[in-house]
């Protein structure tokens, strides 16, 4: 009797001992899932402590240690670190294969706006050039005629959004934020004043004054007409031109020249006694 249960016992053991050796042999394999963030600047990234078997559904993590890189916006995760496999989106599902998977953050470049300088008509210089690309919100200096930008008769006044001058004016220096398009800021022109000259008979009997259709600016030169239409007073002679109706002011004969001033001018003819022979 003590015999049998002793060969019992050593068959026992060597049957639980081939059962524990074959489950050792016929063990499956486990995959994990690792999460890289791939040139991200900050945040952390997710953490899947799941071992999966093949076969075995993955549900994709989100960007939950808010991933975040300097000119770029996550957009999903990818088999590849290039952008070139399988792109997942959050919640997106996979079966697992025989092999651990590598999701790779990526990265889609924040689109990018630019500040163009129209000169709007300009009749000299050059406009200013800004070769810096803008994302949206960010903040664009504005530039100032760097370039000497001229428009005949008129000054240059700042930039605007709009070619007429109905949108928003900016000065050298200011600033505003860029939004989600390309902005063209155009030269302001703002016409110059500009001054006549007017011919006066000042009591003359016969004859037409000469006209004057010259606009003119601030400190161009004028140069005085003669007495083209023949005026005529009785009793008088025709001596020129004066500022004033009296002839106290400055006197002017044809082909002098003065310098227009900020305001219109007159001139009168100025009659003078005849010297009798």
């Amino acid at each position: 009797m003590k015999l049998l249960r002793t060969s019992l016992i050593i068959l026992l053991s060597v049957v639980t001992l081939a059962a524990c050796r074959g489950n050792v042999g016929n063990s499956t394999p486990a995959y994990s899932v690792i999460y890289k963030g791939n040139d991200n600047s900050s945040g952390s990234v997710p953490v899947d402590t799941t071992n999966y078997l093949q076969g075995q559904t993955v549900i994709v993590h989100g960007n939950t240690g808010n991933l975040a890189r300097n000119g770029y916006f996550f957009s999903s995760w990818n088999t590849m670190s290039d952008g070139s496999g399988a792109s997942y989106l959050p919640t997106q599902t996979f079966t697992m294969g025989t092999a651990n998977v590598t999701l790779y953050a990526r990265w889609t470049a924040n689109p990018a706006y630019t500040v163009t300088y129209n000169g709007n008509g300009n009749t000299g210089g050059n406009v200013p050039v800004d070769a810096t690309n803008y994302e949206q919100g960010q903040a664009v200096t504005v530039l100032g005629n760097t370039g000497n930008l001229v428009k005949s008769g008129y000054t240059f006044s700042g930039w605007n959004t709009q070619s007429n001058g109905s949108g928003t004016t900016y000065s050298q220096a200011q600033t505003f934020t860029m939004g989600s398009a390309n902005v063209t800021l155009y030269a302001k022109w703002t016409a110059n004043p500009t001054y006549t000259v007017i011919y006066n008979g000042n009591g003359n009997t016969g004859g037409s004054i000469p006209t004057d259709s010259t606009n003119y600016e601030q400190g161009q030169t004028v140069a005085v007409l003669g007495n083209a239409g023949n005026l005529v007073k009785t009793g008088y002679s025709f001596a020129g031109w004066n500022t004033q109706a009296n002839g106290s002011g400055t006197t002017f004969t044809q082909g002098q020249t003065f310098t227009i001033g900020a305001a219109n001018v007159i001139l009168y003819a100025r009659w003078i006694v005849p010297v009798p022979d």
